[in-house]
């Protein structure tokens, strides 16, 4: 009868060890399972636009499923892989001082105009969502949205891009 109490105090015991090795490895399987999955590598495409009267460097993070064709003066956004049948999701390209003055003049009656952190932004004539600025303070610039793009979209598209003025 006392083997039998010792046989069944082992039990007890493996079976204890058992439970809090389970336990432990459940344990461990779920903080692995709360970690953070790898953020995906961050994707840019840099180059420098000549066309001003000050040089800007303009960074894009196109990891966010954008391509972007560059041009001296400016650059053409897409939405996925770049395919010339496509019209692009924004049009920006640097502008003289004058025509930057004469789009501010034309839009200042505009029901839609509005300032916002240094942007002014409206709706244009043909529904297309507009932002003019400067970059650095002296590089006039337009970006227009395609027609689909609202203002937040807008705001999300603009955070994926950077901007200096080389001076």
């Amino acid at each position: 009868m006392q083997q039998e109490v010792r046989n069944k105090k082992k039990k007890l015991i493996i079976l204890i060890a058992l439970v809090f090795a389970f336990a432990f490895t459940l344990s461990a399987c779920g903080d692995a399972g709360t970690e953070e999955a790898a953020a995906p590598e961050k994707v840019t495409a840099t180059a420098t636009m000549n066309a001003g009267e000050v040089p800007v460097e303009v960074t894009i993070d196109t990891s966010q499923g954008y391509s972007v064709i560059f041009a001296d003066d400016g650059f053409s956004l897409f939405e996925g892989e770049y395919d010339d049948s496509t019209y692009p999701l924004v049009t920006a390209t640097i502008l003289t001082q004058e025509v930057y003055d004469k789009y501010l003049e034309d839009n200042k009656d505009n029901d839609t105009l509005q300032e916002v952190d240094g942007f002014t932004k409206y709706t244009s004539g043909i529904g297309e969502l507009a932002c003019l600025w400067k970059i650095g303070d002296v590089v006039p610039f337009l970006m227009t949205f395609e027609k689909s793009v609202d203002g937040d979209r807008a705001d999300e598209i603009i955070g994926c891009m950077e901007m200096n003025a080389i001076q």
